[in-house]
């Protein structure tokens, strides 16, 4: 089911979005983080379309409570999350993932942007990865707050959509700093690294 609708996806992307995606030579073997920046409910759908892998996504567990709409979320590898105890909860499915060889898409700035502009980005991805030992590929999402920002009730059916990814960043180049330390560098070169794909749309 998942390369079906993800076929399906991607040409209303294309067909109405224009969709571009750049970088995909980026993506390395095995496990991994896409990271990506989080303007729009069309955030999760444009990165997989874009990915030249299958990936995962993180989801409330409240939209597992249909069972037809949660059986159908879980082709398309949408773990459930529980709200109580979010960071726990999404902190074990992450890592679960990765220790089976998976990509897993993590919105590292903690929710959706209120604006389209890129917000702080918390220690969460960086924790990941040191843990795991697995990559991060950075992700900027361009276009998708104009199409169906927060606050919009539904979205346009038109505009621009771009997706580019950018070198992995490895665990390794880190721990040879303290845990903290550690921590805060990675989630550093992290959004520099989206900061450089943002500011290559610009170009």
């Amino acid at each position: 089911m998942y390369p079906t609708v993800l076929f399906i996806a991607k040409m209303f992307l294309k067909l109405f979005y224009r969709l571009e995606v750049k970088g995909q030579e980026h993506f390395v073997e095995g496990a991994a983080l896409i990271c990506a920046n989080h303007i729009s409910y069309l955030d999760p759908p444009i990165v997989a379309c874009s990915s030249p892998e299958k990936i995962h996504f993180l989801a409330r567990d409240s939209l597992f409570r249909n069972k037809f709409f949660g059986w159908f979320i879980r082709k398309l590898n949408s773990h459930p999350v529980k709200p109580s105890n979010a960071d726990v909860s999404a902190f074990k499915t992450v890592l679960r993932c990765l220790k089976r060889g998976e990509k897993v898409l993590i919105f590292p700035e903690g929710g959706r942007s209120l604006n389209g502009d890129m917000c702080p980005l918390k220690e969460g991805a960086a924790m990941l990865s040191l843990q795991s030992k697995a990559p991060i590929i950075p992700c900027y999402v361009d276009g998708a707050y104009d199409v169906w920002g927060k606050g919009k009730k539904r979205p346009k059916f038109s505009g621009k959509l771009r997706a580019a990814f950018g070198p992995a960043i490895y665990p390794a180049s880190f721990t040879h700093l303290d845990k903290k330390e550690a921590k805060e560098q990675l989630t550093k070169e992290l959004q520099n690294a989206m900061i450089a794909l943002r500011e290559n749309f610009k170009n």
